[in-house]
């Protein structure tokens, strides 16, 4: 099963594709400002959207960055239109959608629910030593994917690891499966 990790951003959404032994990671950006009229914003949204989309494996696994409801800023609405559009393209695209809380990747990556996004990067970056990483969104995007990787049983990791996963929204079929392995490695 192919994975992808999606960490939306309207400046940078980070991408990262699991494909057998091969992982592809990116990022998707894009430029606004506050004051953007309402088609310019949606255009910013039809082209994020778009610079995702060739990613999407489709019938594959799809992991993404829940949204951060206390997060500070402006363009709240906006982050979520770009979520969900995200979330409605993959379904229609026939994929399984997981969705992973940022304190969960964190947790994952580091260990540490609080770590920062550097430290994040660091830490998947020796998860993964053969991935191109150009910033932490793709970073991130990575960590969600093996994230995936690791709840269907491709990519396995420590059991600390296996246990951040129940954190997660996983589909029925990837729930069960984690179920099973936890039970296994308790």
């Amino acid at each position: 099963m192919e994975i992808l990790g999606v960490d939306p951003s309207l400046t940078s959404t980070g991408v990262c594709l699991i494909s057998g032994s091969m992982i592809t990671a990116a990022a998707v950006c894009s430029k606004g400002k506050r004051d953007d009229t309402l088609p310019m914003r949606v255009a910013r949204l039809d082209l994020l959207v778009a610079g995702v989309r060739p990613w999407v494996p489709a019938g594959g696994l799809v992991v993404i960055e829940g949204p951060a409801f206390g997060a500070p800023g402006g363009s709240t609405w906006d982050r979520a239109g770009l979520w969900h559009r995200l979330v409605s393209m993959f379904y229609e695209l026939g994929c399984e959608v997981a969705v992973v809380g940022n304190t969960t990747r964190a947790k994952w990556a580091t260990g540490n629910g609080k770590a920062d996004k550097a430290s994040v990067a660091v830490a998947v970056s020796r998860l993964a030593p053969e991935v191109h990483l150009v910033s932490s969104d793709p970073a991130d995007a990575l960590v969600l994917a093996l994230m995936g990787a690791q709840a269907t049983g491709q990519r396995p990791q420590s059991k600390a690891r296996a246990e951040s996963l129940t954190k997660g929204v996983w589909p029925d079929t990837i729930r069960e499966h984690l179920a099973a392995h936890l039970s296994v490695a308790a």
